[in-house]
């Protein structure tokens, strides 16, 4: 099912499609149907431009990591923790199943806490933040992790300058991806309404005999009148949505 955005009276000087309008009593839906994809064009765009602040803050915690302990470091390869006066490092496959393995133990434990999910959103720990919070569950994490990690790939001193500067950078990103998960979960509420508009509207269809819509052969989208501004759904062969694709966008 496709959304078109276009006046249906330019839309009718543009081809000679043969389509069949639906009456007014769909036209609540019709707009319900269009602003919902509105939005959730517009949210996919949003996402993309909050993707790229993080690719700058991934990149920026990247060049200082590399200047300052790990001259190979690659975010998107290995992964750190910050252990008291140490920064130590691990592959990032190794630590997606320790991390699988501390779930299952905290979840044996019945003691997950939202710290844990918080520090590994970004793959990296903010070691300040999360003892200030609770140094106890903090350091029973790093003991399970290192321990079902074993040897790593590499580790170094670590001093206050350069913890004060990493939880600097560590913040801002934090804060970038608690707007990238909100922006990703209106994202899935956004579907999941649209989805639940369209089979209302199907619901609708089945049951009106006026038309003979048929799911596997037929394309419904919402059009705008542009005199009246009112949305319109309509239907039309399938057969002829590469052409109305060519002649609406």
């Amino acid at each position: 099912m496709k959304i078109f955005q276009k006046g249906k009276n330019s839309m009718e000087k543009q081809m000679d499609i043969e389509y069949t309008e639906l009456d007014s009593s769909y036209n609540t839906l019709a707009k319900a149907l269009a602003n919902l994809i509105k939005q959730h064009t517009k949210t996919q765009k949003k996402i993309q431009e909050i993707k790229q602040q993080l690719e700058v803050i991934y990149n920026r915690l990247e060049i200082y990591i590399k200047n300052e302990f790990y001259d190979t470091y690659c975010y998107k390869k290995q992964v750190f923790i910050l252990d008291k006066d140490k920064i130590i490092f691990y592959k990032q496959s190794d630590m997606d199943k320790a991390k699988e393995a501390y779930e299952d133990y905290i979840d044996e434990e019945d003691d997950f806490d939202k710290e844990f999910e918080d520090m590994y959103n970004l793959d990296f720990m903010d070691i300040d933040q999360i003892e200030e919070e609770d140094s106890n569950t903090y350091r029973k994490m790093v003991d399970f992790l290192k321990k079902e990690l074993k040897k790593p790939l590499y580790e170094k001193d670590i001093n206050p300058r350069q913890i004060k500067t990493m939880n600097k950078i560590i913040s801002s990103s934090l804060h970038i991806k608690e707007k990238y998960n909100y922006a990703q979960q209106k994202l899935s509420d956004l579907e999941a309404d649209y989805t639940d508009c369209l089979n209302e509207i199907l619901q609708q269809l089945t049951e009106d005999e006026k038309y003979n819509f048929n799911y596997d052969k037929d394309e419904l989208v919402s059009v705008r009148d542009e005199k009246t501004m009112t949305w319109h759904l309509i239907f039309y062969p399938r057969a002829n949505t590469d052409t109305l694709n060519k002649l609406l966008n």
